[in-house]
């Protein structure tokens, strides 16, 4: 987040509890999803639908990058003329 997303992470107080929160909220989403769309035969070993819980998360783990920051660095931004 730090190199994507670096005003958002420095406007973070307090960060251990920060992510602490969105890894609790992940987990309880795919925890969720998976109960909801798993196949009981399969239990736990049902991956496809845990691997397709993860992906709808992906956005609270992996925010979009801020502008200028896509390449995980700052970059000049030029318009176009």
């Amino acid at each position: 987040m730090i190199e994507h997303c670096p005003h958002r992470y420095d406007a973070i107080e307090d960060k251990g509890a920060y992510f602490n929160k969105i890894g609790e909220e992940a987990q309880r989403q795919v925890s969720s999803i998976c109960s909801r769309v798993s196949r009981p035969q399969l239990g736990e070993m049902d991956l496809a639908t845990r691997q397709m819980a993860e992906e709808t998360i992906h956005d609270l783990l992996y925010p979009p990058a801020e502008k200028g920051y896509e390449m995980g660095m700052e970059v000049e931004l030029v318009d176009d003329i």
